[in-house]
């Protein structure tokens, strides 16, 4: 009987640009974000006293522009070498090692989440009872952000369908729910776009407005931005069904899309209990 061939799941990926790409154009956000914010910061240094706020806010949104670019860039191409990698590798081994993956990395998600929810209940737990939240806020209306939050929950569920399909061999069946899902998702985006601009052309209320005004853009903003990805990797599932890239046994990409996802949906119900419900409630 031979020695058994303990290298024969070994997968060693080619080289890649990809990451590097990714990290350099992540890199410009938080530059460009800091530069926007203080819009005189380079003219305060004195080797750049001559660059004025405006020529620094153009800076800012081009370095905010480019990133956000880059990063879809060489996101997609980074996905596509991954893709070509799969067809390499074997079926079961392949999936359980992406799927490892994938989870760890929602995990690191969640972790971030976690992080603006903790200063979130820090920021309470230094304020005097009754002043939550504090002078400047204007009354959050619940039905728009109720409404978000049924469209998101129903959006898992026909997410889940799609993927049921696909494993019944439907895959017509399984585009129609995808499709489902991409609306409900753009809808969700419609009505936080709509709550944002309202805030701000009714009340004047900003990130700048107050303590609680930056916990509300942040949070809302950060979820929205997982929203938009999310749609991203599913519309990128819907494209390669329509290629017949998937069947019963090859879809991977299709599980990391519902994984992801249902994460959103989760982490926006944490986001409207804690963000609307108890900011309502007066603590």
């Amino acid at each position: 009987m031979s020695a058994p061939d303990h290298e024969e799941h070994i997968h060693m990926p080619s080289p890649s640009i990809w990451p590097f790409i990714v990290v350099a154009g992540i890199g410009m956000l938080p530059l460009g974000g800091v530069l926007l914010a203080n819009p005189a910061m380079l003219g305060e240094v004195k080797a750049l006293a001559s660059i004025s706020a405006a020529t620094q806010r153009v800076l800012a949104m081009a370095l905010l522009g480019g990133g956000t670019l880059l990063i879809l860039f060489a996101g997609m191409g980074w996905i596509t070498s991954v893709i070509r990698e799969k067809y390499d590798m074997d079926i079961a081994w392949g999936n359980r090692v992406l799927s490892m993956g994938w989870k760890l990395f929602l995990v690191s998600e969640a972790a971030i989440f976690g992080s603006f929810f903790a200063h979130y209940f820090y920021t309470l737990y230094h304020i005097k009872p009754g002043g939550w939240p504090p002078a400047g806020t204007p009354h959050l209306n619940l039905m728009i952000p109720m409404m978000g939050t049924l469209i998101l929950v129903t959006s898992s569920f026909t997410c889940e369908f799609g993927h049921k399909a696909l494993l019944a061999g439907k895959r017509g069946l399984c585009k129609s729910w995808l499709m489902v899902t991409l609306i409900l998702g753009f809808v969700f985006m419609t009505l936080q776009s709509w709550e944002w601009g309202h805030l701000i052309a009714k009340y004047g209320f900003t990130p700048t407005t107050n303590i609680f005004g930056t916990h509300f853009y942040l949070i809302t903003g950060f979820h929205g931005a997982h929203v938009i990805t999310g749609l991203l990797l599913l519309a990128l599932v819907y494209a390669r069904l329509e290629m017949g890239s998937f069947d019963r046994t090859r879809h991977f990409s299709l599980n990391a899309a519902s994984w992801y996802w249902h994460f959103v949906d989760v982490i926006w119900v944490f986001v409207f209990l804690l963000v609307y419900v108890v900011t309502n409630s007066g603590l």
